[in-house]
């Protein structure tokens, strides 16, 4: 009978390394049935990198454009005025698909954000870098987003350049900050501890001495700035400098009673209690926060912290919390048309009912999250939500289902990485043995020793140790099965160690 060697599995997978996030003991209670996930299955950032911060909203406000009169006035020509028309099109059909958020859209955009610059770079005169600078901005978000970090890098610094030219140093600023960020992913540390420094220096000549004609403008602008050299400080590793920064720019969004932005400050001061295991304090932020996202209307703001507090909340081993506070966070993404956002909530609604034991649920919530991760070609998501799919068909006893979505997960992450550099071995190795275990309910003795070997030559990860009785449990299964006796009493003495000796005295003789 498969049952007892999967629930053994299982417990031992969710020993791993792996697991970086704070939280609570589980154990299998006697009143209810509770499933311990392998680690492989989930893939919670460390320090809370899951957690979402609402600032780039802060930052991307549209700017002014010159309209027709304006251009007639101004002595423009008739060809001028078309090629502008044209590149402001050009660029809001970009934003139309960017938003979209599917890989293709993703890609289409791309070059309708090429196009919209080529039309700027043909107008004369700098009255309109802002607006180049804009596209290339988002080109160059766009770019990232696919993973072409160093095509997004140029886009970046071109975007820089008309900031610049255009006199806007706090758009500079935050464009080097972006610089910096890809620049750190690329192992680039020297240069990106550069970007981000320049940064700085740019905000705090510029950003504290700017005047404006009223006092709300006046503290609104402070309130950026202090909030923009906050996540420089964060990039930096300066954790107190940050949390100095975040309370500043809270403090002058309430003088200025700006609901929005005090959220937004709310939100990222949450996010950085995460990130310092404070968890207590990080549920205070995010709670807070809610009311003033409401007041202000901001769905995405509402969908963000909705999300970043079920995950303090299971982090607090708040489950039936975090559960609510995940389904609270569907309908907003739903109302901005995020299907990632929404995917990503539906997959942690999956994994917490599956801890909880309500399968049916868990298979309903994660085969959503599937579907709309595969509609916009997220493909290391759709991955994991394969992955947990699989494990849970097989809880359920299909193995048929649960081989082909394990080997559909497979082939996800062959073709992404190879599974072999960095956590993905980890994935891979858990996968096959998933889908080991899967062909072993099936009887399928062949394929199940082809498939348990292979995840048992995989090494773990830097820095990561897993346990391999499970695999050897299953081995021993599938040699006997074989009649390959030999290899069984092999994976039988690989067992021993891991037996449990007892620690009472040998009686006296």
């Amino acid at each position: 009978m498969i049952v007892p060697i999967l629930l053994m599995s299982i417990t031992d997978w969710s020993s791993t390394a792996g697991q970086v996030r704070p939280r609570s003991e589980t154990t299998i209670r006697p009143d209810a049935f509770r499933i311990i996930l392998p680690a492989w299955l989930e893939e919670r950032g460390s320090g809370g990198e899951r957690v979402y911060v609402e600032a780039e909203r802060r930052i991307e406000t549209s700017f002014i454009r010159i309209g027709r009169a304006e251009l007639a006035g101004a002595g423009e020509s008739a060809t001028q005025i078309e090629l502008i028309d044209q590149s402001r099109r050009y660029f809001t059909e970009a934003e139309s698909r960017r938003n979209i958020g599917t890989v293709r859209d993703l890609r289409g955009s791309i070059d309708l954000y090429q196009q919209s610059i080529a039309g700027w770079r043909g107008v004369k005169g700098g009255l309109y870098d802002r607006e180049q600078a804009q596209s290339h901005y988002q080109l160059g978000a766009t770019l990232s987003d696919l993973g072409n970090r160093l095509e997004a890098i140029e886009s970046f610094e071109q975007s820089r350049i008309l900031w610049r030219a255009a006199g806007d140093r706090q758009r500079e600023a935050t464009t080097l900050a972006q610089i910096g960020r890809l620049q750190q992913s690329l192992g680039q540390t020297a240069q990106a501890r550069r970007s981000f420094d320049q940064a700085r220096l740019i905000l705090q000549l510029s950003g504290m001495t700017k005047f404006s004609d009223t006092r709300l403008d006046r503290l609104s602008s402070q309130a950026v700035t202090l909030f923009n050299l906050g996540k420089l400080s964060e990039e930096l590793g300066q954790p107190p400098e940050a949390l100095r920064f975040y309370q500043q720019s809270l403090e002058r969004w309430r003088e200025a009673d700006d609901k929005s932005g005090q959220a937004t400050a709310l939100n990222a001061l949450g996010s950085l209690a995460v990130r310092n295991r404070q968890i207590l304090r990080a549920k205070e932020h995010f709670e807070q926060a809610l009311p003033l996202w409401k007041v202000s209307g901001d769905q995405r703001g509402l969908a963000i912290t909705w999300s970043n507090l079920g995950y303090v909340l299971e982090a607090g081993g708040a489950i039936q919390a975090a559960i609510n506070a995940y389904q609270s966070s569907i309908p907003c993404w739903q109302k901005v048309e995020d299907r990632r956002g929404e995917a990503n909530s539906r997959h942690d609604l999956g994994r917490l009912e599956t801890l909880l034991g309500n399968t049916d649920v868990a298979i309903e919530s994660i085969r959503e999250a599937a579907r709309l991760r595969r509609e916009v070609g997220e493909e290391r998501g759709l991955s994991l939500s394969l992955g947990h799919l699989g494990f849970l068909y097989q809880v359920r006893g299909n193995f048929e289902a649960a081989r082909d979505t394990y080997n559909e997960s497979l082939s996800i992450v062959r073709r992404s990485s190879n599974g072999n550099d960095g956590k993905d071995s980890n994935r891979l190795a858990g996968l096959l043995a998933g889908l080991g275990e899967s062909y072993v309910g099936l009887r399928d003795w062949k394929n199940a020793r082809t498939t348990l070997e292979e995840s048992m030559a995989i090494p773990p990860a830097t820095g990561t140790t897993v346990s391999r009785r499970p695999l050897l449990t299953l081995l021993v299964r599938v040699y006997s099965a074989l009649g390959d006796k030999q290899r069984a009493r092999e994976c039988y003495r690989s067992l021993i160690p891991s037996w449990p000796v007892s620690i009472n005295a040998a009686p006296e003789s």
